[in-house]
């Protein structure tokens, strides 16, 4: 979401902040619980505002987690789910040099998935993949 503020000298474009890690939410927590922070001190700390603190504290008051559990994810919905990507994870980790199209064909092969397309860093593995888009 980008707004515009427009006046005879300059246009400064408002942009919206990224959100929290789910970890930067957790220590949140953990700051009031442990140091009884305010709000100020953790939105300080943390780099966002007071509000984002307030709706953080009070999900953990509600729900006992830092997040909306009944939040809708937002975006596209993924081709691949948590099994494919660690299957995918498996195969780099036994050949790190495989190339794209044989992971694709491998998907299919193996995990009898309709899949036909790879989108590049789906996965979250927790490293980069580095997948090389076919040979040359």
């Amino acid at each position: 979401m980008i707004d515009r503020v427009d006046n005879a000298r300059s246009t400064i474009a408002l942009i919206m902040a990224p959100s929290l890690s789910k970890d930067l939410r957790d220590r949140v927590v953990q700051w009031r619980i442990q140091n009884n922070w305010s709000y100020r001190k953790l939105a300080d700390m943390a780099g966002c505002s007071i509000g984002t603190i307030a709706n953080i504290l009070m999900y953990h008051r509600v729900y006992g987690t830092s997040t909306n559990p009944y939040r809708k994810r937002t975006g596209r919905p993924r081709l691949l789910d948590h099994d494919d990507c660690a299957y995918i994870d498996t195969l780099l980790n036994r050949d790190p040099t495989i190339y794209l199209d044989e992971i694709q064909d491998k998907l299919v092969e193996d995990r009898d998935t309709d899949r036909k397309y790879l989108v590049r860093g789906e996965c979250s593995s927790g490293r980069s993949l580095g997948l090389d888009y076919g040979r040359k």
